[in-house]
Formats: structure tokens, C-alpha cells, sequence
């Protein structure tokens, strides 16, 4: 049985998203696609959904979400405050709805990209093979205050309500390899570069996320433009 699902309210950073659109950048266009894909596969599986449906895709901040008809919802990525009806849910988990209820999910306590998924998924409207959006293409659909995604047939014929174990954060070192212009770089920058402490900035997107760090820039000393790889 498929339903609807109303927006209530939705932070800034509300969007549709699935897997992207692989392939396209014979005409100038990113992938783009959910943020953390292996969060949303993890939405998916939980609901036996097939890959590639389309999930809401929250930054930071999640909203009110009311549902039609009864379905099975599961929530991953970024652990955010959740309540069904006022009674709290738990993260990277599913869990079964009835029509009428209310899901409200707030501020991550960790994390960035928290997801809400549903069973049989939204239905939004496929454009050059993906249907998340897409902002610098204007593509897919932000979610925001007073629209009614319709979402597809339960998938889970069991209904077995599914969590996933508790996820252990990672200290693991980013790896890093040589680029075009590494060369361009001195050795003694190259080996500054490796020693210096890098901090997550607030600023990314689907593109790349900003490492800051407290001491001077890395300069070729040319003055060149670099191109972003």
C-alpha cells in the first residue's frame, strides 16, 4: 500500500536524494547523489528496499513529518534527536508507523547527514537518471514546509522491525596521495603539509569538505592557479 507523507517543517538542509547520477559528466554534470551513501544503503537494507530509491537527506537539522497511512520508516547517518508521537525512537534502526503519526527529528548530536527512509521509497520524478537533487543544477527536490511526498509499497512483507549495531567512530588516518601538481609544491612544503594538524570546517558540500589548520598557506611560491582534481 503505498502513502503520502506531509512536511510539517524542514531545516535548511532537507533535500531528496538516492544514489546520484553516474555517468554524466560528458555534459558537465557531477554525480552528486546522498552525502554518505553507505548511511542510505544501510536505510535501505533495513527496509528490504531495493538500492537506488530515493530517501530524505537531512544536514544537521531534520523536521515534522506526518504520514497517511501506515508504513515502516528507518532512520541513519548523523544520530539526531527522534520522537514518534512524543515517545523516542531509536537511530539506525526501522521502525513500524500507523496514519496520523507524527515523527519529529531534531539537531544531530553527531554526525552531519542524517537519513529518513521509507519502504518502497519516495516516488520523485527521475531526470537524466537520478532522482536526489541536485542544487547547482537545479535538479530533484528540496524538501520544505507543506509538501506531500508520496512514497511507494511496503517492501518488508515480514514487518520485522531491524537495528543495526551501534556504529564505533573512526581515528583511522585519511589517507593521502600525490596529485598533477604535487611537484609544483618544495620538498619542505610537501613535508609541512604531512606534519600539520588539519581540522573539519563547517563549510562542504557534495563536492569536497574544507580542512582548515592554524599555521601558514601552502604556496607553490609561482603565484599559479590550481585546479581543483
Amino acid at each position: 500500500m503505498s502513502g503520502c507523507l506531509t512536511v510539517k517543517s524542514a531545516g535548511p538542509g532537507v533535500t531528496l536524494q538516492d544514489l546520484g547520477r553516474p555517468g554524466q559528466f560528458g555534459i558537465g554534470l557531477s554525480p552528486s547523489g546522498a552525502a554518505d551513501r553507505h548511511a542510505l544503503l544501510e536505510g535501505e537494507v533495513l527496509l528490504s528496499n531495493p538500492p537506488g530509491l530515493a530517501a530524505i537527506e537531512m544536514a544537521v537539522l531534520g523536521g515534522t513529518f506526518e504520514f497517511s497511512s501506515d508504513t515502516m520508516v528507518a532512520l541513519t547517518g548523523a544520530l539526531m534527536q527522534a520522537s514518534l508521537n512524543g515517545e523516542a525512537v531509536a537511530w539506525n534502526a526501522c521502525v513500524g508507523v500507523r496514519a496520523g503519526d507524527v515523527l519529529k527529528i531534531g539537531a544531530a548530536t553527531s554526525g552531519v547527514y542524517g537519513y529518513l527512509s521509507v519502504a518502497g521509497g519516495f516516488e520523485a520524478r527521475e531526470e537524466l537518471g537520478g532522482r536526489g537533487f541536485h542544487g547547482i543544477a537545479k535538479l530533484g527536490t528540496r524538501v520544505e514546509a507543506g509538501d506531500a511526498l508520496d512514497f511507494g509499497s511496503l517492501t518488508n512483507g515480514s514487518g520485522a522491525l531491524m537495528r543495526l549495531p551501534d556504529h564505533t567512530p573512526s581515528n583511522a588516518p585519511i589517507r593521502v596521495m600525490d596529485g598533477p601538481q604535487t611537484q609544483l609544491f618544495d620538498a619542505e612544503t610537501r613535508a609541512r603539509f604531512a606534519e600539520t594538524e588539519f581540522i573539519r570546517s563547517p563549510r562542504g558540500n557534495r563536492q569536497g569538505v574544507r580542512l582548515d589548520q592554524s599555521g601558514p598557506a601552502f604556496s607553490t611560491g609561482a603565484q599559479l592557479t590550481l585546479v581543483s582534481d
